[in-house]
């Protein structure tokens, strides 16, 4: 797991250098441009300022004020009687995280902070707050704590963006590939229909011809169906990446949550929680199963599993 804890860095200076490639690209395209001068490198800044700007300024959605985003989103509201009732764990929190709570049926809670910013928030469902005694609402609020300890939400940021980025044109061609598949095969269609219709019902040498014909246009659905199956993969494991390093990250939450309350407390939160659906990537993205999770933190705290 020690590759899972260490993919945000990867993705974080992944894109960083992209970035400054970019940059750079673009400050010789400048001084070529004033000076009128080293036609080749003016050419070559310029092709590495079209290769990566589409996948790079298609990330900044990304990093647009998160907190802000999701406040709007899920009707968020800064309540201080929250806050008070999470009690003595708000000396772990800094003065600038926002305490509220969301309408929701589902008993849930999430915690995410804006990447340039130190503006960050906690917030629960109503679901939550009307089900949980103070024990579990703290052992809960102490889990999201640590995620923003941990600069979970920050991470997470980084590697969608990079992910995102590393999509973008295998994307664009898998979906150029499909169209052109819809109409290769639309046309072979039409051929193979009239050269049924034309030769049924001799077989001999008519089909020898069809096969002859049928061979370049199999050549013809080869190379879109390839691109469609490599995006396929590579879209697949960028999302397993990113799905097992937030499982990771779940774990670590319950741990450091479990040491600012108690294992016991923490195993008894986590039972009032809603499921998630497998695969969904939200605010509450790739949680683990609650059984697994209360697991771990009955052999962390030496309990017996009832």
């Amino acid at each position: 797991m020690r590759f899972i804890n260490s993919y945000a860095k990867i993705a974080k200076y992944s894109l960083a250098v992209l970035w400054g490639a970019f940059a750079l690209s673009v400050l010789i395209l400048v001084i070529c441009h004033s000076l009128n001068v080293a036609a080749t490198l003016k050419s070559s800044a310029g092709v590495v300022c079209f290769a990566l700007g589409l996948p790079l300024f298609t990330t900044i959605q990304y990093f647009v004020d998160a907190v802000d985003k999701i406040s709007g989103q899920y009707g968020i509201v800064v309540d201080d009687n929250v806050r008070r009732r999470i009690g003595s764990l708000a000396e772990y929190l800094d003065a600038n995280v926002q305490i509220g709570y969301y309408p929701s049926d589902e008993a849930n809670a999430f915690a995410i902070s804006s990447v340039f910013s130190d503006k960050a928030l906690i917030a629960f469902s109503t679901s939550l707050l009307e089900t949980a005694d103070d024990s579990q609402l703290m052992a809960i609020a102490a889990h999201e704590i640590a995620h923003l300890k941990n600069g979970d939400s920050r991470n997470k940021t980084f590697i969608l963006a990079f992910s995102h980025a590393v999509r973008t044109y295998p994307h664009l061609l898998s979906e150029i590939s499909k169209d052109v598949l819809k109409k290769v095969a639309i046309v072979t269609a039409v051929v193979i229909g009239i050269f049924v219709l034309f030769t049924f019902p001799n077989t001999g040498d008519e089909l020898a011809g069809l096969r002859s014909v049928f061979k370049p246009v199999l050549a013809m659905f080869a190379w879109p169906a390839g691109v469609i199956l490599a995006y396929f993969v590579l879209n697949h494991l960028l999302n397993r990446a990113f799905f097992a390093y937030s499982r990771e990250r779940e774990f670590a939450a319950d741990a450091d949550g479990a040491t600012m309350t108690s294992h016991q407390n923490m195993i008894s939160a986590l039972s009032l929680l809603s499921e998630n659906e497998a695969g969904t990537i939200s605010v509450f993205d790739t949680h683990p199963p609650l059984g697994e999770r209360k697991k771990r933190l009955h052999e962390a705290g030496g309990l017996k599993i009832l």
